[in-house]
């Protein structure tokens, strides 16, 4: 449906129209596909634009997300939180320079695995 979200900049507005839209699809559609699409598009869109994808992340949207009358796809909210976890715990860049602290952890976590 939205095939051309990999091949054309989006603008930051456009991204935030569409993670609502999608979690709006993901929460309270009663159609399966469309429940299915909205997961898959969230997740493409939130890994090419995971700068707009933090800063729509909000306190309010979360509350939204988990007190919103009108979301009856409670089995979905779960998954969708762990999608959201998914994207915020990914690197923005592949290339990103680790801070000293991610570093020491790091090196932390390998020696625990030795």
């Amino acid at each position: 449906m939205f095939e051309n979200l990999k091949q054309t900049s989006v603008s930051p507005a456009d991204c935030i129209g569409l993670y609502k839209l999608f979690f709006e699809w993901i929460l309270s559609s009663d159609q399966l596909n469309l429940v299915k699409h909205g997961h898959e598009q969230l997740m493409l869109l939130g890994k090419r634009r995971q700068d707009i994808f933090r800063e729509f992340i909000t306190p309010n949207v979360l509350i939204d997300v988990f007190t919103n009358s009108m979301h009856s796809n409670k089995p979905d909210l779960v998954i969708l939180v762990g999608e959201i976890l998914d994207l915020l715990d990914l690197k923005e860049d592949v290339g990103e320079q680790q801070t000293e602290d991610e570093k020491a952890l790091s090196m932390a976590v390998s020696y625990t695995h030795l």
